[in-house]
Formats: C-alpha cells, structure tokens, sequence
C-alpha cells in the first residue's frame, strides 16, 4: 500500500514538473519590450482616460425613490465644478483645521491644484487594472503553478492599496495635520495660511505611498510561496527590517516632526508580522505540496 502511495505521489510530482516545463516558454529580449510597450499602453491610456474624465465632468446626486444614487454630468461651464474640484473641496473640508485659511500663492495654483487631484484619482480608481497589468508583464517568466499564485495575488494587492489609502485618510492624515498645526500654535504663531498646492501635493504623495506601503505582506508571501526566500528569513533580519523600515517611514513623511514617521514605521511592521505569518503558511504549503507531488500555491 505505501509503495502505491509513494509511486502515485511520484507520478503527482512528475506530472506537475513537466506541465511546468511545457509552458517554459522563453521569450526574447525584443519580445519582453513588445510585451511591456503593449502593458503600458494599457494603464496609460486608462489613466488618461480617467484623467480627463475626472476634469471635465462632475457628480450629482439624483433621487430615486427613498436612494439617492450619484450620477456623472459634463461640466464643461466655468460655474460647473468637476468631480477633481469636488474631491478637492473634500479633502479641504474634512483635513483643514477650521482656524486655518487656504490661499493660492500663485495665478495658477488652482489649474495645478486640479491637474493633480484628477491624476492621483485617475492613478487610484485604475490601480485594479495597474495591478493586473503588471501580474500579466511578469507572467510569461513563470512556470503554471506561480502565475496562479500572480492570479491570486492581484485582489489582495488591490485590497490592500485601498485599505492603506482609506486608513491613511481617515486616521492618520488627520491627526497628523493636526498634529503639526498644534506645534505652530505652541510656538505662538497666530495667523494660519494653508497653500492649496503644497496641501495637495503633501496629502495625494501621502495616501499613495501609504497605499504602496501596506503592499509589503504581499511582497514577502509571494517570495516564500515561490521558494524565492525563505520565511526563515523574515524572522531572522527583523532588526535590519525594522530600521530600514523606519527609514522608508521617514521618507515617505514629510513632515519634518518625526511622530508620524514614528506612527507609519509601527503600522508597517505590524504589516511586516503579517507578511512573515503569511509566509510561513505559504512555505508549509509549498513543502507539503512538493511533496505530495502537487503544485505548489
């Protein structure tokens, strides 16, 4: 019975490496260019699409029934707002202390102001396809068994950003904001301007790097699922993780406080003892499943 067991488990094994070995197909230098040229077209021209969407109509709520459902509307007038002045007025309102006040330092701070918020918009509601893209670039360099892992991994990689960005506006941007409005008013300044193109610029880099951060548990449970590194190895560099993670943490802060470095550096290696769980039970799968002869995850 064992020696049945052991020459079906061979047969298993067999089978997967040589479905692996059938799809190894080699692609050439050229062909990988071809390949990434067709990928950007892709996500550049969603972003562009979304981009002018987001610039040149708006939102409206409509009533049907007991539901107010938004809608989208040309706003092609100058009295007409687009959806990029909208979430502008947004974010103005609920991260601006009501003791400050906005002002434009130049004429085209607001057409500047407007083209950014459009682009980050247009960069987060198309990262699903962004994400897709880039599993389908790096896919033809795996065998079977990893591009269902690549497969796999683009909803949690989409979840993810969004989780990031969503935290990142509602915690931890507001508190930072004023967090450090609170350090001018104990240096006894009393006059608050706000300038609209440093505020969006500050506040979009914010959410996006954030949003790239929280990627970090993804990143660590695919080289473990893979073999590429072992989840040994997260647990024995953590020391050197932890500092170059607060590094990164500083970096991607831009206030000069050193408290929400302080607070992105925690969250992000709360991220990084996910990712070593995570890798952990993607290495015992990966060795159960080698050796039971099937594909690893």
């Amino acid at each position: 019975m064992s020696r049945w067991v052991l020459g079906l488990a061979n047969t298993l094994e067999t089978a997967t490496a040589v479905a692996d070995q059938a799809d190894d197909t080699r692609m050439t230098f050229w062909e990988h260019i071809d390949e990434l040229r067709r990928r950007l077209k892709v996500v550049i021209l969603v972003i562009i699409v979304l981009w002018v969407l987001f610039m040149t109509f708006r939102f409206e709520w409509i009533s049907v029934g007991p539901i107010s459902l938004p809608l989208l509307y040309p706003a092609f007038a100058a009295d007409q707002v687009p959806v990029a002045n909208q979430f502008f007025l947004i974010i103005l309102d609920y991260l601006k202390p009501s003791y400050v006040q906005e002002t434009a330092l130049a004429p085209w701070d607001g057409v500047l102001v407007q083209i950014k918020i459009a682009m980050f918009l247009a960069f987060v509601v198309g990262f699903p396809v962004i994400a897709y893209e880039f599993g389908g670039f790096i896919s033809p360099a795996l065998k079977p068994s990893e591009k269902r892992l690549v497969m796999r991994m683009t909803v949690p990689v989409v979840l993810l950003f969004f989780s990031g960005v969503l935290l990142d506006y509602f915690l931890l941007l507001p508190w930072t904001i004023n967090f450090l409005y609170t350090a001018q008013t104990n240096m006894g300044i009393k006059l608050y301007l706000l300038p609209i193109d440093s505020f969006v610029s500050f506040v979009t880099i914010h959410l996006i790097a954030f949003g790239l951060a929280f990627q970090l548990p993804v990143v660590m449970y695919s080289l473990s699922a893979v073999g590429i590194i072992k989840a040994e190895f997260w647990k024995k560099y953590w020391r050197y993780v932890t500092v170059a993670v607060f590094v990164i943490a500083a970096i991607i802060t831009p206030d000069p406080s050193g408290v929400t470095m302080l607070v992105v550096g925690t969250i992000m290696m709360a991220l990084y003892g996910v990712g070593y769980l995570a890798s952990k039970r993607a290495e015992r799968k990966r060795e159960a499943a080698l050796r039971y002869g099937d594909a690893p995850p």
